[in-house]
């Protein structure tokens, strides 16, 4: 059974969705990955990392003031890892904005 058959069946947990976002992710299937990451969200809106992993998505599609709405959320929810934010290929389309500037510092 591959995972889309898995959630489909009911048998879909946190852990799935985010091996189904990361997938599509890597094929550059954004909206879907984005799609999976906000279930995650959904199920666990204190999840600091859904929400990190959602800006990552969206940056690498140049959503830029989404992304950084989601890493705000991420950054007030507890994501934590500020060198991650700095050297995460995924953000590299927000590094230039003033605002993900003005998140990172300490």
């Amino acid at each position: 059974m591959n995972y889309e058959q898995a959630l489909s069946t009911g048998a879909g947990s946190v852990s799935l969705l985010n091996r189904l976002a990361q997938a599509h992710a890597a094929q550059g299937y954004y909206a879907r990955a984005t799609g999976y990451l906000e279930k995650v969200r959904d199920l666990q809106p204190d999840n600091a990392e859904a929400h990190y992993n959602i800006a990552c998505v969206l940056a690498r599609q140049g959503k830029v003031n989404e992304a950084l709405d989601s890493l705000e959320l991420a950054l007030k929810k507890g994501f934590s890892d500020r060198s991650l934010l700095i050297t995460d290929p995924d953000l590299e389309p927000v590094r230039e904005s003033g605002r993900f500037r003005r998140l990172v510092a300490p």
